[in-house]
C-alpha cells in the first residue's frame, strides 16, 4: 500500500512539474510565435502585390483587408487571407487583388499540410508541364472574372484558368474554390464600401 501511495505521489509531482514547465514555455514562446506570424503575413503582402511600399489594415464584416499603396501613395491593390479545407487539412494563403477587382496580383501559401509529393506541390518550386510555371506562379495577373477555373494535363487557354497539379486535383480544386469564394466576399465588401463613400 505504501509503495502504491509513493508511486502516486511521485507521478503527481512529475505531472505538476511537467505541466508547469509546459505552461512556462508556452507563455515565453507565445509572443515570439505571434511576432513571427506577423512577419510572415507582412512578407506575404509584399509577395502578392510586389509594388507595395506601405499598407493599411482594416477589418470589414469579419474579413481583414490590407489596402496596399506604392511609394507615391497610389493604390496597387488589396491583400487578404483566404483559408478553407484542403485534401488533408486547411489551406491558408495570402491573396493579392488588383484595384480593378478583376485580376489577382498573386497568391502565397501560408499554411498547408497536403500530401507530400502530390498536394504538397501547391507551394513547391516544381514547374508544371505544360503550364511552364509553378502552381502559385499561375495566379500572377490571373483574371477572377469569370471565376478561376482549373484544367487537367493541358495548358490553360483562358485568362482565368490554371493547370491543376497531376495527381493532386483535390488540392488544386480546393485552392481555386477558396480563392473564388474569398474574392467574391472581399469584392462585395469593397464595392459596398465604395457605394457608401459616394
Amino acid at each position: 500500500m505504501k509503495t502504491a501511495a509513493r508511486m502516486i505521489t511521485v507521478l503527481a509531482v512529475v505531472g505538476l512539474f511537467a505541466g508547469g514547465t509546459l505552461a512556462f514555455i508556452y507563455r515565453w514562446a507565445k509572443p515570439q510565435i505571434e511576432a513571427h506570424e506577423r512577419e510572415l503575413l507582412r512578407q506575404a503582402i509584399f509577395s502578392v502585390l510586389p509594388e507595395t511600399k506601405s499598407y493599411e489594415f482594416s477589418e470589414k464584416d469579419g474579413v481583414g483587408i490590407y489596402q496596399c499603396e506604392d511609394s507615391s501613395g497610389n493604390l496597387v491593390g488589396y491583400a487578404f487571407v483566404a483559408e478553407g479545407g484542403g485534401y488533408q487539412d486547411k489551406i491558408k494563403m495570402m491573396v493579392g487583388l488588383r484595384p480593378d477587382l478583376k485580376t489577382l496580383g498573386g497568391i502565397e501559401i501560408l499554411y498547408s499540410r497536403e500530401t507530400p509529393g502530390l498536394g504538397g506541390k501547391i507551394d513547391s518550386e516544381d514547374i508544371l508541364q505544360p503550364a511552364g510555371k509553378t502552381f502559385t506562379e499561375q495566379f500572377r495577373e490571373l483574371e477572377v472574372l469569370p471565376p478561376i477555373e482549373y484544367v487537367k494535363g493541358k495548358k490553360p487557354t483562358s485568362p482565368n484558368q490554371i493547370q491543376a497539379i497531376t495527381g493532386a486535383t483535390i488540392s488544386s480544386r480546393s485552392v481555386v474554390q477558396i480563392i473564388n469564394e474569398t474574392v467574391a466576399k472581399v469584392t462585395g465588401i469593397l464595392k459596398e464600401e465604395d457605394k457608401k463613400e459616394k
